[in-house]
């Protein structure tokens, strides 16, 4: 049986250096929302990219999401795990929070996501911060929308985990967003979440690119993240989704 490493922590607000942007307010970035993730599988150990907690409706517990992606060579491995090999082959995760902390090690068990065609893994999670975990919101962002991609970025300041753009385009499933920091390198960003104003998930970070020089992103929309983590719930009797 594995060990877990336990830490003792206060969900205390933390302050943050304001991103790149207009000056315009910025949305809170609580301890135990997102972090660097790494994760134990029996092909060898998943590196390289981030996860964040989000609070789902009768679920005891945040689960956490990241990108399917990253279980493959993106994340250090030689093959690809498939999506229906994800609960047999993840045994655990190790979350170092983006607010500081010791990392946590905690059993990973990754939900069926085998009908989804999003670059998603979620799995439920047992870390010692209860209540941690961010919230989903309820519409995909509008062009024209400002929004903040939270990550550790390579350059910045450690404290500076807040990084502004603007959508650009969107589609059903998608946005893409222009960050106002035309420069930021974002290695490493795979899995992090886009917040809006409210602090609200709105998107899952997936892919990088230039446009008219300038470095954007583009994440899957919420709604098409809600889609598929209601139908990998369980259902209460009568058809009712927890």
């Amino acid at each position: 049986m594995q060990r877990w490493q336990m830490i003792v922590g206060m969900l205390l607000p933390v302050v943050v250096w304001a991103g790149e942007g207009d000056g315009s307010a910025e949305p809170l970035v609580p301890t135990g929302f997102v972090g660097r993730v790494e994760f134990a599988t029996r092909q060898g150990r998943v590196a390289g990219g981030m996860g964040f907690l989000v609070r789902m409706e009768g679920e005891p517990a945040p689960l956490l999401i990241t990108v399917q992606r990253l279980f493959g060579p993106e994340g250090g491995l030689t093959g690809e795990i498939k999506r229906g090999e994800m609960a047999q082959c993840v045994s655990s995760v190790s979350w170092a929070d983006l607010m500081g902390g010791t990392a946590v090690v905690a059993r990973a068990t990754a939900l069926p996501l085998t009908l989804s065609k999003l670059d998603m893994a979620v799995f439920r999670i047992a870390l010692p911060a209860t209540g941690a975990g961010g919230t989903l919101g309820r519409a995909n962002p509008r062009p024209g929308e400002a929004l903040w991609l939270v990550a550790a970025l390579w350059g910045q300041p450690t404290n500076q985990v807040l990084h502004r753009g603007v959508v650009t385009e969107a589609g059903p499933d998608w946005f893409k967003c222009k960050f106002d920091n035309g420069r930021l390198v974002l290695r490493g960003a795979l899995g992090a979440p886009y917040i809006n104003q409210a602090g609200e998930v709105v998107g899952l970070h997936v892919g990088t690119f230039t446009s008219r020089g300038n470095v954007a992103g583009s994440a899957i929309g919420v709604e098409s993240l809600q889609k598929d983590l209601r139908r990998a719930l369980p259902q209460r009797p009568g058809g009712m989704r927890r």
